[in-house]
């Protein structure tokens, strides 16, 4: 099945940067959010389509990257919360939807909550038809966050590849984003740093020498300073952080 949205290749491609959004935002998400940029420049959606989100909320910034492209009728939350349209337990079989007809399914750092994997996936899949993209990105590498109800420290990008391909899904497009000071930062300072944090690596708020060894005298910022400033940010396989994958029913 050949995503319905995709353009012709001979085709100008719609990019741009992203809409601002929240600079709190930490950077494994922000690179996520480009690449979902790139991948919604691609296509060439409808006027105006539906949307699902699966364990999330209407605050979720992939909405508004969606908005630069087309426009969006509706809205349907799926989750465990009382702001949720709809109840939809992900580590139980729930019953098929009457209503599936999506054009884009999003499921933003969910799966590292969920404990039965069979049923995630197949939950998923209820929800769409032959036209339905769905998107779903987690951590690779993480640090332990949302207890109790919190599984894994991540998956790679061939687990939800298999996973998906298993019940007829083609992926469309997938990959793995990170950097060397932000997987850092986030196993040894146990911290999600933001882009500005990461590109900034260590700055002293004085340059004196005084301020510098009363600055050290405090061992977490001795773990920063290595952290941050003694590290070249590589982005090798190494220090993924995140994964992504976008994908399309196979029938």
């Amino acid at each position: 099945m050949v995503c319905p949205y995709l353009k012709n290749k001979g085709s100008a491609v719609r990019f741009c940067l992203w809409p601002p959004v929240n600079k709190n935002l930490n950077y494994g998400r922000k690179l996520l959010l480009e690449k979902f940029d790139n991948f919604c420049s691609k296509q060439n959606f409808p006027k105006t389509i539906s949307i699902a989100i699966v364990g999330g909320s209407r605050d979720d910034p992939e909405l508004e990257i969606i908005k630069k492209y087309t426009n969006i009728e509706k809205i349907t939350v799926f989750g465990i919360d009382t702001q949720s349209d709809e109840y939809f337990d992900l580590n139980r079989r729930n019953k098929n939807k009457e209503d599936t007809n999506f054009d884009f399914i999003l499921c933003s750092h969910v799966i590292e909550h969920i404990w039965n994997m069979s049923e995630f996936y197949l939950n998923l899949k209820s929800l769409c038809d032959d036209k339905t993209i769905l998107h779903i990105n987690c951590p690779k590498s993480n640090m332990e966050h949302g207890s109790p109800d919190y599984f894994s420290s991540g998956y790679s990008v061939k687990f939800l590849e298999k996973n998906l391909e298993e019940i007829n899904f083609k992926i469309l497009e997938s990959g793995e984003v990170g950097s060397e000071v932000y997987y850092k930062s986030i196993h040894l300072l146990q911290d999600w740093l933001t882009e500005e944090e990461v590109l900034n690596q260590y700055k002293f708020k004085s340059k004196s020498l005084r301020f510098k060894l009363k600055h050290f005298s405090k061992l977490s910022n001795i773990g920063s300073y290595l952290v941050l400033k003694r590290n070249n940010n590589r982005k090798t396989s190494n220090f993924m952080t995140d994964v992504f994958v976008f994908a399309i029913l196979d029938n």
